[in-house]
């Protein structure tokens, strides 16, 4: 309620430059809708609505949006996030010349522009006959660059922006590009001294790399990188670990399987590890690895959440040779059942400081979830888990079900305090689909309630060996999820903060 005497606050009475503001979080969609609900609304400004356009319908559109920028010299000022959609940049036909003009006109004149992501660029490019490249080239105050379907004029343009404050940059080269040194590629990026995260994909074997035995003097240094993917390329990691000395997050999937096998290629093996290249020295927040990699790719440093993505049986010996070199506090990765798997087998000798795991597993029937409880036992570091169970059958009692497993993962982990679980159909799924977001809301959580057979209730204790699981709101348990993800482990009070989320559902 308002005080006496005091307008009351309304949209007419808010200052002009709120108003450009709570616009420009609007879409042009948005803030044409919002100026039809009042007279007040109806004279505020949309030019403001322009800050984030997304084209992502047809041709037409870029040249009703460029018309629309243009017809006033100040609109062009307010754009300051433009994405051209893959779907639009297909209809581009070189014959046909208009839209991507258009586009170069969009671009000319938007000079606050701070975010481009183009879905083809390649395609763009031919059809403006290098207009669009020249106009990315020029602009000053660039953040941010996404560009996929590239070649080499994507990289020339890519690699001689004008704005020299770009932070994040991402390119895909899916169209043809020249065979070159390592150099003359990665060189030009010591330019942007302001980069801390690229992602570079779809290089194949098209750079130069020396051989392992060859005494690589290597001159460039980024040292502003802290987030790196290197996907279908086979650049090995000491190399890259040289260029990027400071990285904290790596993600790397060299696509060998889609053509020639690596002639340098070894196998890791667990009882004999191989002679691994030095990388970084300082231990790494995250790596993404494909365990198929690791003869072109060999981890040497610590790394606190270590993501296989999809673990295939056939590559488990290299998993846990893996696990033994970086020592993680997290581990996540995807999987099929296997009585012999030797990662699960294993895992409990090597991975001693493992706090946190999440999985996804698919095809669990019959004896599958008796190896399962039995592959994830003796870890005794491990704090919290969290099973995505993608079945093969639905349990007549889910909560039954459900209530056994969690005991039986207690039962077996001794210092376990916190199990999350979600039980899915998983007969259509893929083993390499990601966690989606229905599994995880649908998933339910327990924390772990330790009782003393010396001083407790010994009636109880016999009930639940020793290992009480107590329900929580699925809420707070997905606020465990993302503590342990981001956890300091080597702080003293790391487990107090996990006491006071789960205190939450007391």
């Amino acid at each position: 309620m308002s005080s006496p005497g005091v307008e009351p606050l309304t949209l007419a009475t808010l200052p002009s430059d709120v108003l450009r503001e709570i616009v420009s979080h609007l879409s042009p969609r948005d803030a044409i809708a919002l100026s039809y609900t009042c007279k007040a609304a109806h004279s505020i400004p949309r030019d403001p609505a322009l800050h984030t356009v997304v084209l992502d319908r047809d041709t037409e559109q870029i040249k009703k949006f460029r018309d629309h920028l243009l017809a006033t010299d100040s609109r062009p000022t307010f754009l300051r996030s433009l994405v051209l959609a893959k779907a639009v940049t297909w209809e581009i036909d070189q014959d046909t010349q208009e839209p991507a003009a258009a586009l170069g006109d969009i671009l000319d004149k938007s000079v606050k522009l701070q975010h481009f992501d183009c879905g083809s660029m390649e395609v763009i490019n031919r059809a403006s006959d290098g207009r669009v490249a020249k106009a990315l080239v020029s602009l000053k105050e660039l953040r941010e660059v996404k560009v996929r379907g590239g070649g080499t004029e994507t990289m020339n343009t890519i690699m001689s922006l004008n704005s020299l404050g770009l932070r994040i940059l991402y390119a895909s080269f899916e169209f043809g590009m020249k065979d070159m040194p390592y150099d003359v590629f990665f060189g030009p990026l010591k330019g942007y001294t302001h980069l801390h995260t690229l992602s570079i994909t779809k290089l194949w074997t098209r750079l130069h790399i020396p051989a392992p035995n060859t005494h690589l003097q290597n001159r460039i240094s980024i040292n502003s990188l802290h987030t790196l993917t290197i996907e279908d390329t086979s650049i090995p990691l000491s190399l890259i670990s040289s260029i990027f000395p400071n990285v904290t997050r790596v993600s790397y999937q060299s696509g060998r399987y889609r053509y020639e096998r690596n002639r340098y290629a070894g196998t890791a093996n667990a009882l004999h590890p191989p002679v691994v290249p030095p990388c970084w020295a300082h231990t790494l927040i995250k790596a993404y690895i494909d365990v198929a990699d690791l003869d072109i790719w060999p981890l040497s440093c610590r790394v606190k959440w270590l993501d296989f993505g999809l673990c295939r049986t056939g590559h488990s010996r290299e998993a846990l040779v893996l696990v033994g070199q970086t020592k993680p506090h997290v581990i996540s990765c995807a999987y099929r059942i296997d009585a012999d798997n030797l990662l699960w087998v294993n895992l409990p000798t090597v991975a001693t400081e493992l706090r946190f795991l999440e999985a996804r597993i698919i095809e669990l029937a019959g004896n599958r979830k008796r190896y399962m409880l039995m592959h994830l036992s003796g870890l005794d570091a491990l704090t919290a888990v969290f099973l995505c169970i993608r079945a093969y059958y639905q349990p007549d009692d889910l909560d039954a079900e459900l209530t056994s497993i969690v005991r039986e993962l207690a039962r077996k982990n001794r210092q376990l305090r916190v199990v999350g679980l979600s039980l899915v159909d998983g007969r259509h799924m893929r083993d390499d689909e990601p966690m989606w977001d229905e599994e995880r809301l649908a998933s339910r959580w327990w924390t772990i309630e330790r009782i003393d057979p010396d001083g407790g209730d010994m009636d109880l204790y016999m009930e639940y060996g020793g290992a009480r699981p107590v329900p929580i709101s699925t809420e707070v348990g997905l606020k465990v999820r993302d503590y342990m993800y981001e956890a300091d482990y080597e702080s003293p009070d790391w487990q107090d903060r996990l006491s006071a989320i789960t205190a939450a559902s007391a």
